[in-house]
């Protein structure tokens, strides 16, 4: 299977496709790791296309993303519904990256940027406690969000579970995570979570929901991970 990666129709030509992360191909050399940079003749979806590897690089791994593999133990039921949500749209939707309306379907698709893609997740499962309240769709007011909504039942609240780097320890799935992309001075990116070191988000560079891994520039671009935590009869 494929590491999240783009590849040409032939080696020169011009045409380049994504491959989502994880996606299953056929690989047509021997490949334990990348020792010298070349085009790696590969089939997906029946056609035949070529990943440029890197040396030092992995584009290919072992295993295709697998549902089960997401545990939930030790978190609260609302994290855990929103993983499923946003599990359920990778699975079971076509998305595609846009500034509409979050969740609007146009040609087929379900239309989402990132914080829309996050705000539309979380406000679905939320909407059974708190139906007259929203996360905001804006990246930057989700990011600033602290308490969320209060009223006798209890307290919606996000909170800072680690920052500056991504503590897996510390991290549970169903936290929103938030980015700085290139160029950027402040927070311009987000996504959910999973657990087992990846995470879902919609961005323009795979046109929609994907899954990547929490490593390489998202690592040295991580800013925090925040948790939604209900207090009381919520917990």
């Amino acid at each position: 299977t494929a590491a999240y990666t783009t590849a040409k129709v032939s080696k020169s030509g011009s045409k380049k496709i994504s491959i989502p992360y994880k996606s299953k191909v056929r690989v047509y050399e021997k490949i334990k790791k990348i020792t010298k940079s070349h085009y790696v003749k590969i089939k997906y979806n029946g056609k035949t296309y070529y990943v440029y590897a890197k040396k030092g690089t992995s584009p290919f791994t072992k295993e295709a993303v697998k549902y089960s593999d997401y545990t939930f133990s030790g978190i609260g039921k609302i994290q855990q519904q929103v993983v499923y949500d946003a599990l359920d749209i990778y699975k079971n939707h076509d998305t595609e990256y846009s500034h509409k309306t979050p969740g609007s379907v146009v040609n087929g698709k379900m239309q989402f940027d990132c914080s829309g893609f996050v705000s539309y997740t979380v406000n679905g499962v939320m909407r059974e406690y708190i139906p007259s309240y929203k996360l905001s769709a804006n990246i930057t007011t989700l990011y600033e969000t602290g308490e969320i909504y209060t009223d006798g039942r209890g307290t919606f609240s996000q909170t800072v579970v680690c920052s500056d780097s991504p503590n897996l320890k510390k991290m549970k799935p169903g936290d929103i995570i938030y980015f700085i992309e290139s160029g950027g001075k402040e927070v311009n990116h987000c996504g959910i979570y999973i657990g087992n070191g990846e995470f879902i988000h919609s961005t323009k560079s795979t046109d929609g929901v994907s899954i990547m891994p929490l490593s390489g520039r998202y690592t040295d671009r991580f800013v925090c991970a925040k948790r939604i935590v209900p207090t009381k009869v919520l917990l």
